[in-house]
């Protein structure tokens, strides 16, 4: 679990396909001494496993077909992603909760950057309408957001300075890929609205 409040970005040294899965090398973060061998990392909100670190580098392996159903597919070589260590027990949870298990990948319409901020617009699909408030909580790329306008499927983000100064937002365009997660306890709710008997059934309970 996570919180959605980014440590640290990081460079994309490779991203290479080896069969079932790919391997992805980034510049290692300045805490890599706090890390070790299977310790659970956020890579722009997706949750990797550190299969090796050391001074220069961090490793993970990812299959494929996560790879597939996250932006990560599309990181290239300079490339700069997002990082937060899981969350420990006890700790301010100064965003909200996040599991690292993405719902989707999205385009970005459009961004303004004006007196008025910088704001990220992008359509939502209709299958993740009922999983979306406006104010409610969002993580993108792994950050801890806030919708700021909601009309359909349209949806806007706002991001304050400090924020795009701390993530790898300041790097986007127009047309780049996000990592979508939508608030678990908005996606918990509608499901629970959402029974029906054909559901119980799936389940075995009728």
């Amino acid at each position: 679990m996570f919180t959605g409040i980014i440590e640290e970005t990081l460079m994309v040294k490779s991203l290479v396909r080896i069969g079932l899965f790919s391997r992805l090398t980034l510049e290692s973060p300045s805490f890599y001494n706090e890390i070790k061998l299977g310790d659970s990392i956020s890579v722009c909100g997706v949750c990797l496993t550190v299969e090796y670190i050391n001074a220069k580098v961090v490793v993970f392996s990812i299959m494929n077909d996560t790879l597939k159903k996250t932006s990560i597919n599309f990181l290239k070589t300079g490339n700069i992603v997002n990082i937060e260590r899981a969350l420990k027990v006890g700790n301010r949870i100064d965003g909200h909760i996040v599991s690292g298990h993405v719902d989707c990948f999205l385009k970005i319409k459009n961004i303004s950057n004006d007196i008025k901020g910088y704001n990220i617009f992008f359509d939502i699909p209709y299958q993740y309408k009922n999983f979306l408030n406006k104010g409610s909580s969002i993580a993108i790329e792994g950050i801890s957001l806030t919708v700021q306008d909601y009309d359909y499927s349209k949806v806007k983000i706002s991001i304050i300075p400090e924020t795009l100064k701390r993530t790898n937002f300041k790097n986007k365009k127009s047309g780049n890929f996000i990592n979508v997660e939508f608030d678990m306890f908005l996606k918990t709710s509608n499901k629970n609205n959402n029974i029906t008997i054909e559901y119980l059934n799936s389940l075995g309970y009728m």
